[in-house]
C-alpha cells in the first residue's frame, strides 16, 4: 500500500536535493540520505484497543566534504516545499 505522505516527502527530498546540488561550488561533493515512516501503532489490552498511533517523520542528513573539511547536518523535513527549502 502506497503512503501519499511518503510519496510527498519523497518529492520535496529531492526538490531540496536539487536545490543543495545546483547552489554547491564545483569543488564540494555532498551526500544526502532521506530517512521517514509512516507507521501505524496499535496497542492493545484485554484484548480492546487501548492505543492507536499513526507516527509520521522525515529527516534529511546532508553531508558536504571539500578537500579535507567536511561537515554534516540533519534537517526535518515537513513536505511543504517553501519550509523544507
Amino acid at each position: 500500500m502506497r503512503s501519499r505522505y511518503l510519496d510527498t516527502i519523497k518529492n520535496s527530498f529531492q526538490k531540496c536535493s536539487g536545490w543543495v546540488l545546483n547552489a554547491l561550488p564545483s569543488e564540494t561533493q555532498a551526500i544526502m540520505n532521506l530517512e521517514a515512516e509512516d507507521t501505524l501503532f496499535v496497542r492493545y489490552n484485554n484484548h480492546r484497543v487501548r492505543q492507536n498511533t499513526q507516527v509520521e517523520q522525515a529527516f534529511m542528513t546532508l553531508q558536504l566534504f571539500s578537500g579535507l573539511k567536511g561537515s554534516k547536518t540533519s534537517l526535518t523535513l515537513t513536505g511543504v516545499e517553501d519550509v523544507d527549502l
